[in-house]
């Protein structure tokens, strides 16, 4: 496609400047860094996504590119609770390599929660500050957060999933 011009400002600090398609920038007045952060959760999640496809499909016995189809329509939740199922067999019979499991498993739901953080998210900019609004609904509640997003807690979580 080659280079496009760039819009005018204020999303561009230069409103005269070529971009070339290799090195986009958003069109929004979001943070370049915010941004790579946000991509990287994505993709160290999707590979999570991945290897707990495949670990579904070799606990139920199943070559994974077999099933894959099927495993990748399984949400997360749902294929830790297959995962624990099979798994249970280690309550009794190893009772420390069950309680590692369950450790894993809180981790990967933990590591979970704090990526939908950042992919749920809605962002704005605020004064020249990134802010992540998220609004929940639990328990017959509404929650709303609009805070300030420092790069160090997105940098955290991403090296949470790996």
């Amino acid at each position: 496609m080659g280079f496009v011009p760039s819009p005018p400002a204020p999303y561009f600090p230069n409103p005269g400047m070529v971009y070339p398609m290799d090195k986009y920038q958003s069109t929004f007045a979001y943070p370049d860094e915010h941004m790579r952060l946000l991509g990287i959760i994505a993709a160290h999640w999707e590979t999570v996504e991945h290897l707990l496809g495949i670990a579904v499909a070799q606990v139920m016995e199943h070559e994974p590119g077999r099933v894959a189809i099927l495993t990748a329509n399984i949400g997360f939740h749902q294929k830790c609770d297959i995962i624990l199922a099979y798994a249970r067999h280690f309550k009794e019979t190893d009772q420390p390599e069950w309680s590692k499991f369950n450790q894993t498993i809180t981790t990967l739901k933990d590591a979970y929660s704090a990526r939908n953080k950042f992919i749920h998210a809605k962002w704005h900019v605020v004064d020249g500050q990134i802010r992540r609004t998220e609004v929940r609904t639990r328990g017959g509640k509404f929650t709303i957060a609009d805070e300030p997003t420092p790069i160090s807690e997105m940098n955290a979580v991403a090296q949470q999933i790996i």
